[in-house]
């Protein structure tokens, strides 16, 4: 009886919340349009983004280390996984999506199950656990990869942008950089 009940209560939940979805379907693929454009477009046309990281490699003096975030992880991972830059000598991807988007087999340059080629240089990927867009890549790339967690005590999607308010994370790159 009890085990029906939950059920039943489960069902009434989400046709709730199916109803008020349905009824704000417009509102919210306006709030997600803007990031998930912006990553769909970069899935589709990435190839630009990439050589401007690229060329932005070339110019710099080695030893580079490679700051992204978000969608600037994804590209650069990207980028590294399928071209040879060995001034890079450290990834630093900040609340990235990378690590999903290879278990999607979505991620441009790299294949899923095909591991990380010996050019991705270090890689210290910066996640919290309140950023729902920021994956954890251990799991994913094992040995290839460490994952750091900050805590930026934000909700999300403050979480996803207040990497750069923490003093844990230039403590992190200070002990990091060259």
């Amino acid at each position: 009886m009890t085990r029906r009940i939950g059920r039943l209560a489960g069902r009434l939940a989400l046709g709730l919340a199916s109803a008020q979805a349905v009824k704000r379907r417009s509102a919210l693929t306006d709030a997600a349009h803007p990031a998930a454009g912006d990553v769909l477009l970069y899935l589709a046309r990435g190839e630009a983004l990439r050589e401007t990281v690229a060329e932005a490699v070339r110019a710099a003096e080695p030893p580079v280390v490679l700051l992204a975030h978000s969608l600037g992880g994804i590209a650069s991972l990207d980028l590294l996984a399928t071209r040879d830059l060995p001034q890079v000598e450290l990834l630093v991807t900040v609340g990235s999506q990378a690590p999903f988007l290879y278990e999607l087999g979505a991620l441009p340059g790299l294949e899923h199950g095909v591991p990380l080629p010996a050019r991705v240089p270090r890689w210290i990927n910066v996640y919290d656990r309140r950023d729902l867009l920021g994956y954890v890549g251990a799991g994913v790339f094992p040995g290839r990869v460490e994952d750091v967690a900050l805590d930026g005590r934000q909700p999300f999607p403050l979480a996803h942008s207040a990497y750069f308010g923490n003093p844990e994370l230039y403590r992190l790159l200070a002990a990091e950089l060259p």
